[in-house]
């Protein structure tokens, strides 16, 4: 085994440069910090984080020359693990981490708006839900209430909580609402089923 640890000179003004500059690098550093005591082969890594193998070894050689990553030669294999001791890596991980809440936070925003109001059922649904969502995506939630006659009620609600997440996350909130007699024949069958399959309930909100 042979260690190839080096020893690099930090841009003090610039030291983030090298970690967001693109796309790739981020993508990698996210799967390394979601396992910061392992190491990775450099096929392996691009694997994880859905990357080509040629760009993540350029780019995993960027990080090691900023000091960020390091590597060991075992044989004709590089093995890749984080450098623990870089300046800015406690940060790096927290900032990964605080990325890795953000669903959660956004379910969490939803019940403080929801869970008073008289709503039998709420669920997030669509890509957000999948954890497969574009930069553009609405936030897609079902809600099922009791009857039309509780729907302005409903919609004051939605209106105040899609304020909230606008502001917070920036991603329009695109509301899906059921009362129970249109559930018992729905009009998209199909797509009552992906809700009831894929979705993630919204919790304290609902009395289902």
């Amino acid at each position: 085994m042979i260690h190839m640890y080096q020893s690099n000179a930090m841009k003090f003004s610039t030291a983030l440069d090298p970690v967001f500059d693109s796309v790739t690098k981020v993508r990698l550093l996210r799967k390394l910090i979601s396992a910061p005591a392992r190491e990775w082969t450099g096929r392996e890594l691009a694997k994880a984080a859905g990357v080509s193998t040629a760009q993540a070894a350029r780019d995993l050689h960027d990080l090691s020359d900023a000091g960020i990553v390091e590597f060991e030669v075992h044989g004709r294999t590089f093995a890749w693990h984080l450098n623990h001791e870089f300046a800015l890596y406690p940060q790096l991980f927290q900032l990964f981490q605080r990325e890795a809440r953000l669903r959660p936070d956004l379910i969490h925003e939803l019940s403080l708006e929801l869970r008073s109001e008289p709503i039998r059922r709420a669920r997030l649904f669509g890509s957000v839900a999948r954890g497969d969502e574009r930069q553009d995506s609405d936030i897609d939630v079902f809600l099922e209430i009791r009857s039309a006659a509780e729907r302005p009620k409903i919609e004051d609600a939605i209106a105040r909580a899609r304020d909230r997440v606008w502001k917070k996350f920036g991603n329009p909130l695109a509301p899906l609402i059921y009362t129970s007699s249109k559930m018992r024949r729905p009009p998209n069958p199909a797509l009552m089923a992906t809700i009831d399959q894929e979705g993630i309930d919204i919790p304290e909100v609902g009395d289902g």
